[in-house]
């Protein structure tokens, strides 16, 4: 969801001074400066929130100009902050241009499982955004958003090829599972019209940004298992060219549409697939639930379709998707996703997943505790249904520096010999750097 900017207003102050002297009437006190402000002036309206996007380069931008206090009053990278933040805020003056980078280092390791059981990754990455329309935190911008990205395997199994070494119907992580070397994976035009309640996206887009979000599905940040980090149910393309629309149609209730190119591949341009002209549609309509005293909580209607994709090899697919999240108060935020599929292309026909996050736990303010459970069925009536658990917790370590801890439990996990164990648990580790 596109982080609402924040307007301020600044106040006239007028300044009256009384001298008393002994004997003599206090003095008058001096008019008002003359002001070509009016002593009145209403708030300016700031634009609506955007429930239909969560971890764009926008917000990953945002995220990144916030440091958030830590255990630690500084970190090994707190003073490239003053630099980086000096840098932007010229670049954003003289240019519109804005960036960050972020260093994500992952590890998984199982209990047991017929192949290798452990490895891990580094995710670097650049975000960047030139604004070519409007000005600095004004409604109806248009801007170029880039994502460059370089991945380094650590070991011989990334944690987003884990699955298939210990037999899991779908991914311990969403990340890439292979090495790439700083290939542009999103490069889009985003145009906003209307005081910001239509979104006109066209480009190199990644699909999981706007189609069934979620306000935890990025496993860099929270969960890492798919069943929470995305949906194993929605056959989503990898990133290549498309296009997105989405429109505010009251202050609580959106619709939008998504095309993309179905052999979508982030390490090439796109403009050698979308010629196939073999692509995914979705469509979804949203709304925002605003409880007196608790907080907001989006809720999401996704129905989608893939066409047969030569070259990324997968068959014809469809299926809808249900998502929310809903804040109670105190940092409490339940959450779940519900998703069915015909399955010929995801291999998954039916999915329910859902938990608890608690921003803030322990008077911690920017930590997170999160603990999700979740039901798959597979396609192929031989393979048993899975269960999986996961539990984290965030600690923001320092002002840009953030480690997480948690586990998975995966029960019948498919594809196994039958001598193994049923379940299989997880162990993982991230430390994530940005500024």
């Amino acid at each position: 969801m596109r982080t609402t900017r924040r307007l301020t207003q600044a106040g006239l102050i007028t300044l009256a001074t009384v001298a008393v002297r002994a004997g003599e009437p206090p003095a008058s006190s001096p008019e008002p400066p003359a002001s070509d402000a009016p002593a009145d002036v209403p708030p300016p309206t700031p634009p609506p929130s955007q429930p239909w996007i969560r971890h764009d380069v926008a917000t990953k931008l945002d995220e990144a100009r916030e440091p958030s206090a830590g255990l630690l009053p500084l970190g090994p990278v707190s003073l490239l902050d003053a630099a980086f933040e000096d840098i932007n805020t010229r670049l954003d003056k003289d240019l519109g241009l804005s960036f960050s980078l972020a260093y994500t280092l992952s590890f998984q390791a199982a209990t047991s499982g017929p192949g290798d059981r452990s490895g891990g990754e580094g995710d670097l990455d650049l975000f960047a955004a030139w604004r070519l329309i409007g000005e600095k935190d004004a409604p109806n911008a248009g801007t170029l958003n880039v994502n460059a990205q370089h991945i380094h395997t650590i070991g011989e199994v990334p944690p987003a090829s884990l699955a298939s070494e210990i037999g899991a119907a779908w991914g311990t992580s969403d990340g890439i599972g292979e090495s790439e070397s700083f290939p542009v994976i999103q490069c889009y035009y985003e145009q906003w019209l209307f005081d910001d309640r239509i979104m006109i996206v066209v480009g190199k887009i990644d699909t999981t940004n706007y189609i069934n979000t979620n306000r935890y599905a990025d496993d860099t940040l929270y969960f890492m298992n798919r069943a929470f980090s995305s949906n194993p149910a929605l056959n989503y393309p990898g990133n290549g060219l498309g296009a997105v629309i989405a429109g505010k149609l009251t202050e609580s209730f959106y619709i939008g549409g998504c095309i993309a190119d179905a052999n979508g591949d982030e390490t090439t341009s796109g403009f050698d697939t979308i010629d196939e002209a073999e692509f995914f549609t979705a469509l979804e309509a949203g709304f925002t639930l605003d409880i007196n005293d608790l907080g907001e909580g989006n809720y999401r209607l996704s129905v989608w379709h893939t066409d047969e994709a030569s070259d990324a090899d997968l068959p014809e697919d469809h299926g809808i998707a249900l998502s929310l999240d809903q804040e109670l108060g105190g940092g409490i935020v339940p959450f779940a996703r519900l998703a069915w599929s015909d399955a010929d292309a995801t291999g998954i026909e039916a999915i329910i997943a859902g938990g608890l996050a608690i921003e803030g736990p322990f008077s911690r303010e920017e930590d997170v505790l999160g603990i999700g459970a979740s039901w798959g069925r597979p396609s192929d009536d031989s393979l048993s249904d899975q269960f999986v658990a996961e539990m984290f917790y965030r600690l923001q370590l320092a002002p840009s520096i953030q480690c997480t801890l948690g586990g998975q439990v995966i029960v019948n996990a498919v594809e196994r010999d039958s001598g193994d164990d049923e379940a299989v648990g997880v162990f993982e580790a991230r430390l994530r750097i940005e500024f």
